[in-house]
């Protein structure tokens, strides 16, 4: 498969020309990435991190990145009280059923998906694919099977599942969370929401940070809910290399 890359920002220094020289960083590691086989480029911009989101987002979109999602960050701060987790659900760990039934969960989580970058994924590579890609995602930052958590009703039928993971020392995150379609609308997704964080409570973690597409108002709706509060938005870029770098290079080319 074409391999795709994220790049973790660029610095330009106040004293050279910020366009000029950003452009010139950009499309020189765009070009040699292209000759590495590099298909494509993810670039984010989180305004709760970059000094200039608006200047660093002109930048990226001059060398040829366009936006593909929007996402919202939202952070839960502990108080002394502990999260009460409601028990509709029923909770198995990926460590009681296995690696292949939650990859099937989650299968089953991303059908009728709000997240843009997920139906991209699911159109172009399919299910299936799609499942296992996001195991390799979520693996990549440390794997506790016994924090991988399905939630199912008491009749036995899967209701989602949630994926409460360590950020740093001081943070937790609500890594992966979904609902399956046909139980969607009824307030399943605060019961996994509570259950995950309510982990990561238990665990020391004093904040909780989980984002979510802009487009997903239903689960934003459940994070304040939860007692989440909005804080800082972040916009994923993406640049096909083909169009990039032919696009660089014309423009780069000096008259005789």
């Amino acid at each position: 498969a074409p391999t795709e890359l994220a790049m973790f920002g660029t610095h330009v220094d106040a004293s050279v020309d910020f366009f000029a020289t950003g452009k010139l960083l950009l499309g020189t590691a765009l070009a040699r990435l292209r000759e590495q086989g590099v298909a494509g480029i993810e670039y984010a911009i989180y305004d709760i991190y970059d000094p200039d989101p608006a200047l660093y987002q002109a930048l990226v979109e001059a060398a040829g990145f366009k936006q593909v999602q929007e996402k919202k960050r939202y952070v839960w701060q502990a108080s002394e009280a502990a999260v009460k987790v409601r028990v509709r659900l029923e909770f198995r760990s990926m460590a009681t059923v296995g690696e292949e039934e939650f990859a099937r969960a989650i299968g089953r989580v991303t059908v009728g998906t709000l997240d843009r970058r997920d139906r991209t994924r699911l159109r172009q590579s399919g299910a299936a694919e799609a499942s296992r890609w996001y195991m390799r995602v979520l693996k990549e930052g440390g794997c506790e099977p016994e924090d991988w958590l399905l939630g199912y009703l008491k009749d036995g039928r899967l209701c989602g599942l949630v994926v409460p993971k360590r950020l740093d020392d001081k943070e937790g995150t609500i890594d992966y969370i979904g609902v399956v379609p046909e139980l969607r609308g009824a307030g399943y997704g605060y019961d996994l929401l509570i259950k995950g964080t309510a982990l990561l409570q238990a665990k020391g973690f004093k904040t909780v940070v989980a984002e979510t597409d802009a487009e997903n108002l239903p689960f934003q709706a459940e994070l304040v809910r939860a007692g989440y509060k909005h804080q800082g938005t972040l916009r994923c870029f993406r640049v096909d290399l083909s169009r990039a770098c032919e696009k660089a290079g014309a423009a780069q080319q000096v008259p005789s």
